[in-house]
């Protein structure tokens, strides 16, 4: 997106240096204006044309990450149709640069063409997160639903409605679709760390420390489950692991100021619960 502002930036400053020497011969050097009319105008185009080039192989640089980033949405998608599967990437960019409004526009058109669900899945998906994303809570939720009945073992919906389940407070639905999604996929890193992180605000520690160390079974560098288990094992005073993950998080780049500060929110939350109660 950035590199794309700079090259809109350079075409302008480009046009305006051409527009300023030819009007500096117009009007200050007394050229006959139809002269060099035509020169002009053909560096204009080629202005623009080198431009147009650009934007398009920027764009097609950016579809090859998107196939790589979203390989795990995206799957077979369209594989037969070359000008359907460019429309899925279109609509992936617009989700991307936050440009929701279009994206969904475009995806909604091209479900519509679609007819396997292998096609309209990944379509349904990012509708939905660009629902999520542009703050339609509702709107996603409905889209992730029409996903899971095209495909109900879809690990990614299920993990993303329980998301959006969780922070509409709905616990049971939203460990209902966790649930899903691991069993679709036992090795879905998010789903795992997304599942502790509920049981962690839930005051079910041992639960989210179960969760956390099957991501580090998975991945034993992985930053957000060594900071649960962190905070997991500092709620049930267990002073020897909770230092145990403390070292660990440093050395993975945590600063020190940010792991007290996430041990003192949860001691406090912990504590007004207790009370409470």
């Amino acid at each position: 997106m950035k590199k794309r502002y700079i090259n809109i930036g350079v075409l302008i400053i480009c046009a305006i240096v051409v527009v300023s020497i030819y009007l500096y011969d117009v009007f200050l050097l007394g050229t006959v204006y139809t002269e060099k009319l035509l020169k002009v105008l053909c560096i204009l185009c080629s202005i623009v044309l080198v431009f147009v080039r650009s934007n398009k192989r920027l764009l097609e640089q950016n579809f090859q990450t998107y196939k790589s980033a979203y390989a795990h949405i995206i799957g077979n998608a369209f594989g037969d149709n070359p000008n359907l599967k460019r429309m899925l990437l279109l609509g992936i960019y617009d989700y991307n640069n936050e440009k929701y409004k279009r994206g969904i526009k475009r995806l909604s058109k091209l479900c519509r063409k679609a007819f396997k669900n292998d096609d309209v899945v990944p379509c349904m998906i990012f509708i939905a997160l660009s629902y999520e994303d542009s703050g339609y809570v509702e709107e996603a939720i409905e889209m992730y639903k029409k996903v899971l009945k095209l495909s109900p073992q879809n690990a990614i919906a299920n993990n993303n409605i329980a998301l959006l389940y969780s922070s509409e407070e709905d616990l049971e639905a939203a460990f209902e679709h966790y649930e899903k999604a691991i069993g679709s996929n036992p090795h879905y890193e998010q789903a795992y760390l997304n599942r502790a992180q509920l049981y962690l605000e839930n005051y079910r520690p041992d639960e989210a420390i179960l969760d956390a160390e099957k991501v580090l079974d998975i991945t034993n560098d992985s930053k957000e489950a060594t900071l649960l288990l962190l905070v997991a094992y500092d709620l049930k005073r267990d002073e020897k692991n909770a230092k145990r993950y403390y070292n660990k998080a440093l050395n993975l780049g945590y600063d020190e100021e940010v792991l007290d500060g996430e041990i003192e929110f949860y001691r406090g939350m912990y504590e007004e619960n207790k009370e409470e109660n």
